[in-house]
């Protein structure tokens, strides 16, 4: 889906995903740490570098949520990354990680704590609103109604590319995994096709195997 100047899409790989996004042009720095002079050089000239080392390359980014096949996550925001550990069949613990560059400034440091600690985390104020959604659409998926019927993962179905002529023209080439433009729920159907693969196989080279056959498929 295209919006004004930029794209949003999802990469899915061997059961792993990632959503994304890409300007079409070349943005400049948006300034945005008036109050604090440190934070705001070191953002610029972070912005500055990577169009330095990475070119028209730099207008992709990966700003979405990604799942690491099985149980692992990557955030959006700052960077961070989840590990959901089974704690029987109703009750999971999330194990939550935040990094920062280790040669940033402290004041850098100490903005990216202080905002994870307002967003993120048991007392964050999103991370306290998510949790009442997950807690009630697990209790949900109980119900008489949603046993009676299968969830529906359609969204952008059909419309998988196997690569996008836009990472060419950034001279990215594509060797695996399937982009859905727009709205779409193909991380899910990745994520669970290979899921599947996994349960079906009958050996580790089984799965090898399907993953070399995929990785030859999706090639362009």
């Amino acid at each position: 889906m295209q919006h004004g100047q930029s794209m949003r899409y999802d990469i899915t790989h061997h059961g792993s995903s990632r959503g994304a996004g890409m300007t079409f042009d070349d943005l400049p720095y948006n300034p945005s740490f008036p109050n604090d002079p440190i934070v705001e050089e070191y953002y610029r000239e972070s912005h500055d570098r990577r169009k330095k080392l990475l070119g028209k390359q730099a207008r992709l980014g990966f700003g979405g949520t990604g799942t690491i096949f099985p149980n692992g996550t990557t955030g959006t925001t700052v960077n961070t990354m989840c590990v959901w550990q089974p704690n029987g069949p109703d009750q999971y613990e999330q194990w939550r990680w935040y990094m920062v560059q280790r040669d940033a400034p402290q004041e850098v440091k100490n903005l990216i704590r202080h905002y994870m600690m307002r967003y993120g985390a048991a007392p964050g104020m999103t991370e306290q609103d998510d949790m009442e959604n997950w807690n009630y659409a697990h209790k949900a998926s109980k119900g008489i109604i949603a046993r009676r019927h299968p969830y529906s993962y359609q969204i952008g179905l059909g419309y998988e590319t196997r690569g996008h002529p836009r990472l060419a023209e950034i001279g990215l080439m594509q060797t695996g995994g399937v982009i859905t433009e727009g709205p779409a729920m193909q991380n899910l159907r990745g994520m669970y096709d290979f899921w599947a693969t996994m349960m079906d196989a009958e050996s580790w080279d089984a799965v090898r195997a399907r993953k070399i056959e995929e990785s030859h498929l999706y090639t362009w």
